[in-house]
């Protein structure tokens, strides 16, 4: 059963990078057959297969041999590693979906504000349906939810003094919703020791320019995912 789940995180985290790139270029993301970006032709979908058909084919096109970007085999392998955390962690069917939704469209989000410091807050609508149906389904102790009011009124306050972005705090918020304001906030400080750690050159060796913006969606999505990886250590453990 561990495989299926392997093989189904897979599968969406494929299909993650394809809405991906289909947003970039403005494409059909749902009708439009894949096709190689370099010959344009029409991928087989024995040659579709996550991680199995990369690994045979040796990273490169069928047809023309082009080289297939190396980042696109790692997101399967994240998708790998997150259905096989959904088997150990035995989540319920409802909680995998809304750990799922929120993965699936934060992740592209992670995969936009990497590239070009800003994503599409349209892909945010469905997990926030998720978190809404959750709130009114099964709503939060009172005090959970004041205590995410007010991290979430802090950093509003870092957006106003513009030392974060809008749709960091509207992540934040809907990932409280779709979770739990206590995971959120751990994912929260495990995003925001990534971001630290990946910054150490410039901690380190100060420099005259102009700050640049920090992707911040990218280590949220990772915190939320290493948060799942320390909660299965602890579970086996």
């Amino acid at each position: 059963m561990i495989y299926i789940y392997a093989f189904i995180g897979c599968c969406i985290s494929s299909h993650a990078a394809v809405v991906f790139e289909r947003l970039e270029r403005a494409e059909d993301f749902v009708s439009l057959p894949s096709r190689c970006q370099n010959c344009q032709q029409p991928i087989s979908w024995f040659d579709l297969i996550p991680i199995i058909s990369f690994v045979l084919l040796r990273g490169r096109c069928s047809n023309c041999h082009a080289q297939i970007p190396g980042a696109l085999f790692m997101t399967e392998l994240c998708g790998g590693l997150i259905g096989t955390l959904f088997y150990i962690l035995e989540l319920p069917i409802t909680t995998q979906l809304g750990y799922g939704t929120l993965l699936f469209f934060v992740g592209i989000a992670a995969l936009q504000d990497r590239r070009q410091q800003e994503f599409d807050l349209n892909l945010l609508l469905a997990p926030l349906a998720v978190g809404m149906v959750r709130l009114f389904t099964n709503p939060p102790d009172q005090i959970i939810l004041l205590f995410g009011t007010v991290t979430a009124l802090a950093l509003g306050w870092l957006v106003f003094k513009k030392q974060l972005g809008v749709g960091d705090l509207l992540v934040y918020f809907i990932m409280g919703l779709v979770t739990d304001f206590p995971v959120a906030n751990r994912v929260l400080l495990l995003a925001s020791v990534i971001v630290i750690a990946t910054n150490i050159p410039l901690l380190v060796k100060p420099t005259t320019k102009r700050a640049q913006r920090v992707a911040f969606i990218p280590a949220l999505f990772h915190g939320l995912v290493l948060h799942l990886i320390i909660r299965a250590i602890i579970i086996s453990v």
